[in-house]
This record gives C-alpha cells, sequence and structure tokens, in this order.
C-alpha cells in the first residue's frame, strides 16, 4: 500500500522524536508513552516532578480518555534562551512532543506555581495528539489547559476588567489574533479571556459540555460541530452571551487600577487611620482619668 505524500512529514517527525528519546540517557514510562527529561533547574529535581507528571496523566486519561503513545520531552530552561515571541512572556511552551518550560530561578514563581505550568503544559500534549485536523481554536486549548491545571490568577481578573467596555475585545472568532501578535497586551489579554471563556462554559453547562467537546474532537468532528452538539449554541451566539455574563463579574475589577487607585484611596485610608487612632487615644485618656479617681478616692479614704 503505497503511503500518501502528506503524511511523510508526520512519519518523519514521529520516527525522530522516538529516536531522540530512545537514546537519552534517562527515559521514563508513562502511559502516554516514554518521556525523557532535561532538567537544567537550580532548585527541582526530576525525583520531585516525576510523581506530579504521572499522576496528572492518569488523571487525564480517566477524564477524558487515553490518547496514542508517543515520546515526549520535557526541558527545564534555566537560561533565556528565545524559542519564540511568546516564550518572553509565558512560563512555558509546547512545540509538538516537546514541553520547555522555564526554571523558577529565571521566571521568579514559587514551586507550586511552577507544578501548575508543568500540568498546563502536559495538557498542550494531550490535545496535540486528539485534535488530528488542528481544528481546534487557540481560546479552547488555553483556556482548557488553565482549567486542567487549577490555574487561578487576580490579574487576569484585572486585565479583563480593564477592557470590559470595549466589547470588540471580547470576540471569540477574533481573539486568535491577540495571541499571534506582537503585543503582549494583547497576549496577555488572550490568555486571560480564554480562561474566563471556558471556565464560563462549564459554569453554564457543567464539565460535561468539555468532555463532550473532547469526545467529538476524538471522531472527527469539526470543533465547531462538537462546541454545538455539546452546548447546543453556535460559538458566535456563546461568544454574544459570554460578553454579557463576564461584563456582570468583572466590570469591578475595573474600578482597580494600580497605582492611581491607591493614589485615590490614600486620603480616605489616612482619613480612617486618623479617626480610629483619634478614637483610640481618647479611650486611653479616659482609662487615665477612671485611674486617677479610682486612686484619688482611695486616699480620701485612708
Amino acid at each position: 500500500m503505497l503511503i500518501q505524500p502528506r503524511y511523510y512529514k508526520k512519519i518523519i517527525f514521529y520516527i525522530l522524536s522516538f529516536i531522540s528519546i530512545a537514546y537519552c540517557n534517562e527515559r521514563y514510562t508513562s502511559n502516554w508513552g516514554f518521556y525523557s527529561i532535561e532538567n537544567n533547574s537550580l532548585n527541582i529535581n526530576n525525583d520531585e516532578i516525576i510523581p506530579i507528571i504521572n499522576q496528572h496523566i492518569d488523571n487525564m486519561n480517566i477524564i477524558f480518555g487515553s490518547i496514542p503513545k508517543i515520546p515526549f520531552k520535557i526541558i527545564i530552561q534555566s537560561d533565556n534562551i528565545k524559542y519564540s515571541n511568546t516564550f518572553n512572556w509565558s512560563l512555558g511552551i509546547t512545540q509538538g512532543n516537546k514541553i520547555i518550560i522555564k526554571d523558577p530561578s529565571i521566571s521568579h514563581i514559587k514551586k507550586d506555581r511552577f507544578y501548575e505550568v508543568l500540568k498546563h503544559e502536559l495538557n498542550h500534549i494531550y490535545l496535540n495528539r486528539i485534535s488530528k485536523k488542528n481544528n481546534m481554536p487557540k481560546w479552547f486549548k488555553e483556556g482548557f489547559c488553565m482549567y486542567y491545571a487549577n490555574e487561578s490568577s487576580l490579574r487576569n481578573k484585572l486585565i479583563l476588567g480593564d477592557k470590559i467596555n470595549n466589547k470588540d475585545w471580547f470576540d471569540l472568532r477574533t481573539i486568535n489574533q491577540k495571541f499571534l501578535g506582537n503585543s503582549k497586551k494583547q497576549f496577555n489579554f488572550a490568555y486571560a479571556y480564554s480562561q474566563a471563556a471556558v471556565q464560563n462554559m462549564v459554569d453554564l453547562y457543567g464539565e460535561e459540555s468539555i468532555q463532550d467537546i473532547i469526545s467529538y474532537v476524538k471522531k472527527d468532528y469539526s470543533f465547531d460541530e462538537a462546541f454545538n452538539l455539546s452546548t447546543l449554541i453556535t460559538i458566535d451566539s456563546y461568544s454574544e452571551h459570554i460578553y454579557t455574563n463576564i461584563y456582570s463579574r468583572y466590570r469591578w475589577f475595573n474600578l482597580i487600577k494600580f497605582p492611581n487607585f491607591l493614589l485615590v484611596l490614600a486620603p480616605l485610608l489616612l482619613t480612617i487611620i486618623f479617626i480610629m487612632k483619634k478614637i483610640r487615644n481618647q479611650k486611653i485618656i479616659k482609662k487615665w482619668e477612671l485611674e486617677e479617681e479610682l486612686e484619688e478616692s482611695n486616699s480620701d479614704e485612708d
């Protein structure tokens, strides 16, 4: 049987991936295939992250089902090598079956946050293997990866609040342009909105809607078809609906603008502190007066 030309690149890629990982000094077994770790970290060792990797893989398989076993690689980068424009703005990236994560020493995050990023990138591995036609929109991928890495960020809520009065920014059909652009501000907004979009789906339709979408995509449905079958509305309708929900939920964050917010709030805080101190001082003075009166009455009795 002849192999169609369009499959040659994919076959060569899988062969090279397998060879590169098979001949590494150490490789580890998982339900997604063998993986190797190129660990350049200054304070995180393999013994710490291997259980986290394997447990997360098992959890994802339980929720969404298994995926083809293909070797993959994890690189913990301890210097600022430029892999892409977005790598400068993010904590990690996934390229095919290779995960690259910045070490906490250069990303300035805590270990718990590092593990969230690791799970986030593992989620990309999962989606990359089921999206055969590469038809999943970026907003769903990123929102999915954040949701199933249990990522939560006040910063993202502030970003949404800052743009809440500009409805054009909240169009799911055009959000992908903000991921691909050269603006860090747009890039950060796209991530924040992606997280809110998937969280809103869970709130409205339950986590089963995400599971159904993955199930339909695995059956070669387009993402639009999978979304419609899972939620019973179109993406355009959802884009309109989600803006209303996000507006009511995040508009209050628009009031918090640092440092202007602190400048406005400072006089009020100073006034409150002054009043509280004044009341406290008055109580102390009154206490002293009572003590003096008691002493005087005792001396009179004597």
